[in-house]
């Protein structure tokens, strides 16, 4: 909603919040929004099967937090195959 300055107007916060959304949105590249929504995605499903929960919720954290390095990874191998 934040990236399109069209659709900022439908986030019900004062307007130092959207622009603050605003300015996030667009240091955030797609990539790594889709991915990070699969892994949330793949941790809610299997939540409540989980032994322990607080390690699982622990365990998505980290790699949420090391999405971004893989993201990288994986754009540098790609560029290294190519030549």
């Amino acid at each position: 909603v934040s990236q399109v300055p069209e659709t900022i107007s439908l986030l019900e916060v004062p307007g130092n919040i959207a622009e603050q959304y605003k300015t996030q949105a667009a240091a955030t590249n797609y990539g790594f929004m889709i991915n990070a929504l699969n892994v949330i995605n793949q941790y809610d499903t299997t939540y409540k099967t989980s032994h322990n929960q607080r390690l699982h919720v622990e365990l998505a954290i980290i790699k949420l937090c090391h999405l971004n390095e893989a993201i990288n990874l994986s754009e540098e191998l790609k560029k290294k195959s190519l030549n």
